[in-house]
């Protein structure tokens, strides 16, 4: 998988805004947003290659139980589901935070 970099940080929104949180952040992104904060996640995609048993043993470095994985757009990458589970597997909990984009025949009602 793809890592641009893994880092503990508090969660700046949503619901768990204030936890402690480990930031997966994957590299690759298919769309070429206007208002894109990480261009070296996705414009100029950065990052090496790392295997989930690598990537698990640093979060576990942490000394919390969440766990956000950004990009990029995470949702391209291959190993992100086995990632999740693996998470879920080791009683932590994961977010996935996507850059998913709908045209207007499929945004969601």
């Amino acid at each position: 998988m793809r890592v641009s970099e893994i880092f503990y940080s508090i969660q700046g929104e949503g619901r768990l805004l204030g936890v402690p949180s480990v930031f997966i952040r994957t590299t690759g992104c298919n769309l070429r947003c206007v208002w894109c904060d990480t261009p070296h996640t996705s414009w100029q995609a950065e990052g090496k290659s790392r295997r989930l048993d690598k990537i698990l043993s640093e979060v576990a470095k942490y000394p919390t139980r969440y766990v956000v994985i950004t990009g990029g757009e995470p949702l391209i990458a291959l190993e992100t589901a086995e990632l999740v589970e693996q998470l879920s597997s080791a009683a932590r909990i994961s977010r996935l935070k996507p850059r998913r984009r709908f045209s207007n025949r499929s945004r969601p009602t």
